[in-house]
């Protein structure tokens, strides 16, 4: 069932709408006025949001003012689609109306038509919102389960048995979820990799960054951070570990490949995507980093050619003016693709010197001996 909150300073002005969405069977709705609408939010836990906008209040205040507050509450609080239902829906702040689960209606003879064919048209959202916070509910449920006793018999101060169930609760949350990740049934989508916007406040292994310098969204001015994480972070009294960062520069698909000697290759078959073992995250001194549409372009980090830039250097995280940075945070790379990060990067610098060998002769030994049993 469909929980449609409606949201509107008059009720009359709605009842069309009600009307024809109670008539669905999957669907059902519950109307407030803007001074209710965060209560009603957290009680009956809509779906979706129909928010009116623009008729005056008593106060001599714009309803744009209120849906404004209404809406960072839906979008911090209780995320959900929102359909925009007014006279001006134009009104409503330009970044959300950008969002894909936003829509817009607005208000005149056709528009309970419209708003029903807007509300099927977010539907799959809706239906993926709900699977997706049963699936957490009940992950929730069970890391409860387990952490709680262990919590409860290790301390006796209430705020140490509160403090350790939400760390611990967190941490085996996270792993489950992780376990639920590598039992799908579909597979990953290659850009499914990065955390965009990063969610640590702090600089990690594996972050993304690009030049504020430039709007260019070209290889060249991005890079790939190799420190660890543990030595950049910042949270509370502590300092980084490190004054410098290592970076490894990013380049073109082209020059990935002349790198790798497949550019000019006349074997058709070096130059197949199975040849550059994508599903390894890297060969040779190159990682291949997929496109992220708009924020990051298909390129690769060569950890053979890196950089060191001061920490103090690279906004970590957006709250900071980045325009004040040489490098900004674009996206950080998840769990396990992070750690594929530091292996290439530990293969490349801790590979032992060995002089040239004449290999060909040593290839027709081995084949020689197997041949002979």
């Amino acid at each position: 069932m469909i929980k449609v909150l409606i949201i509107d300073d008059q009720e009359e002005s709605i009842r069309d709408i009600r009307k024809r969405l109670d008539a669905e069977q999957s669907v059902t709705t519950k109307w407030c006025g803007f001074e209710q609408a965060e209560e009603e939010i957290r009680l009956f836990l809509p779906h979706v949001v129909v928010l009116d906008l623009l008729t005056d209040t008593a106060d001599g205040q714009s309803s744009v003012e209120e849906s404004s507050v209404i809406r960072d509450f839906i979008w911090n609080s209780r995320f959900c689609p929102v359909i925009v239902y007014s006279a001006q829906p134009e009104r409503f702040p330009e970044n959300h109306l950008k969002h894909p689960f936003v829509r817009t209606v607005k208000k005149g003879s056709d528009s309970v038509g419209e708003l029903v064919a807007k509300l099927n048209d977010i539907e799959p959202h809706i239906r993926a919102l709900a699977d997706m916070e049963d699936s957490i509910r009940a992950r929730l449920a069970d890391a409860m389960q387990h952490v709680a006793p262990y919590a409860i018999e290790a301390h006796t101060d209430p705020n140490d048995v509160r403090e350790t169930i939400l760390r611990m609760g967190r941490r085996r949350l996270a792993a489950q979820m992780d376990d639920v990740m590598f039992g799908e049934k579909s597979t990953l989508k290659s850009w499914e990799m990065y955390l965009c916007p990063p969610v640590s406040t702090d600089l990690q292994l594996g972050d993304v960054l690009r030049e504020t310098s430039t709007e260019e969204s070209q290889p060249k001015f991005f890079r790939l951070v190799l420190s660890p994480s543990c030595d950049m972070v910042r949270a509370g009294r502590r300092s980084p570990k490190i004054s410098k960062v290592l970076l490894a520069r990013c380049c073109s698909v082209t020059k990935a490949l002349e790198r790798l000697g497949l550019a000019e290759t006349k074997d058709l078959k070096l130059r197949e995507p199975s040849r550059l073992n994508l599903s390894q995250g890297y060969i040779d001194h190159l990682i291949h980093l997929p496109s992220l549409s708009g924020r990051i372009p298909t390129m690769a980090a060569d950890v053979k050619d890196l950089e060191l830039v001061s920490i103090n250097r690279i906004a970590p995280h957006q709250n900071i003016d980045s325009n004040s940075q040489q490098f900004s945070r674009v996206a950080s790379i998840d769990s396990p693709f992070r750690e594929a990060i530091m292996w290439s990067y530990v293969q490349t610098a801790g590979r032992p010197g060995l002089p040239d060998r004449d290999t060909g002769a040593w290839s027709r030994e081995i084949i020689a001996a197997r041949r002979n049993g």
